[in-house]
């Protein structure tokens, strides 16, 4: 390869990553505009308007050098993106190396995200691609020569041909149109494959599960609580001796109730008179794991002594875990959740569960549930196991 193609093939690169990065940070602009903001405040005051603009700015610098760069490379372009491109390498090794500092590259999101080993990372490809433009400088023009026949036989060459002004300004207009395009197409196909692949998890944990409950009477399988220590569990004001919940463990939601009541018992609750949940069951809202359940066969008799016994209306079944046999409305009980998605950002409105009967959808409400909520009495808090809609009633 000959350096006029070899300056053509870094130029053309050059600029093909600018375009990229164009595209990463149009995708999701929060990061440049918190990497603008980061490093412009030991200088100026910035608000979040300069931030934003100075982001945009910086989007509408790349898209048109790297056009320029990939369509008419002349020797002040290829200068122009080599500077660009080691300034943006010595910013990230000045502002970008912290703990804290924001992720921003020039490759944007295409590569992981943003820490002080991807900053380094993004600085050196800052500075390769930055060297690379500066070692092509020696060739005056990345249009080849042209030969022609001048009449005489003797063949001359003519002048550098190159994009007008004009082409290169309609050039840039069609790439930004294309991408205007293409880019809300992408994060739907982004977002709807992610989608599909956690639908596709959540049904192979509940098969999982399943087949875990098939070998074991049908129970559910332990859950750890979130700090990894099985203690003591409160049940109505009093502490049960540590050892009662000796088998198997589960989290399951026995019943329902507005947001604004914390109950405790069931037992208030009065019997379903239909097999449908009415529109009035359907609109609460589940929120509250209710009991602390365990998979034994029956509640250890110490667990109804004093003061325990006491309590009115203590329902012992309560104290047992539900089979998968034994679940109403298994359609709708859910299983698990995975918030991934809404925390993350990529999916606003629904997050995925699975559920009693196999099944794995989005839920109907655009509000997720809580994935933590306190125990009766001030109990340890655990993860709670939702449903897709309020129904009222128990599962024994």
């Amino acid at each position: 390869m000959n350096a006029w193609r070899a300056a053509r093939l870094v130029s053309f690169v050059a600029g093909l990553v600018m375009l990229v990065a164009v595209v990463m940070k149009l995708e999701s602009p929060a990061p440049t505009i918190g990497a603008i903001a980061f490093t412009l405040r030991p200088l100026i005051e910035v608000g979040p308007l300069t931030g934003t603009l100075g982001a945009y700015l910086l989007i509408m610098t790349e898209t048109v050098l790297g056009a320029m760069l990939v369509l008419s490379p002349n020797r002040m372009i290829r200068g122009v993106g080599a500077g660009v491109y080691l300034f943006l390498g010595l910013v990230l090794i000045a502002r970008f190396t912290g703990v804290s500092a924001p992720p921003c590259g020039c490759l944007g999101r295409l590569l992981a995200p943003g820490n002080t080993a991807q900053a380094w990372s993004d600085a050196a490809r800052n500075g390769l691609f930055g060297m690379a433009l500066l070692l092509t400088l020696g060739q005056p023009s990345m249009i080849k020569p042209k030969t022609i026949d001048s009449g005489n036989g003797t063949p001359t060459r003519s002048g550098s041909l190159g994009f007008t002004l004009i082409e290169t300004l309609v050039t840039i207009a069609v790439i930004i149109t294309v991408l205007a395009i293409t880019l809300p197409m992408l994060a739907r196909t982004r977002s709807s494959s992610a989608v599909v692949k956690s639908l596709s998890a959540q049904k192979q944990i509940v098969a999982s599960v399943e087949m875990y409950g098939q070998a074991y009477r049908g129970y559910f399988p332990h859950y750890e609580p979130l700090d990894g220590v099985a203690g003591p569990v409160r049940i109505r004001g009093a502490t049960v001796m540590e050892g009662y919940f000796r088998a198997h463990m589960g989290f399951w939601l026995a019943a329902v109730g507005p947001d604004d009541e914390a109950l405790i018992n069931l037992a208030i609750w009065p019997p379903r008179t239909q097999r449908e949940a009415t529109p009035a069951e359907e609109s609460i809202g589940l929120h509250y794991s209710v009991y602390y359940m365990t998979a034994t066969a029956a509640a250890d008799p110490a667990a109804f002594t004093d003061p325990i016994a006491q309590s009115p209306t203590l329902d012992a079944a309560l104290l047992r875990g539900v089979r998968w046999d034994e679940t109403t409305y298994p359609d709708r009980k859910g299983l698990f959740l995975d918030f991934s998605l809404y925390m993350n950002g990529k999916r606003h409105q629904h997050v995925v569960a699975a559920f009693g009967d196999g099944s794995a959808a989005q839920l109907a409400s655009d509000t997720p549930p809580e994935p933590i909520v306190p125990q009766p009495a001030q109990g340890p808090r655990s993860i709670v196991i939702s449903t897709r809609n309020g129904i009222r009633g128990t599962d024994r």
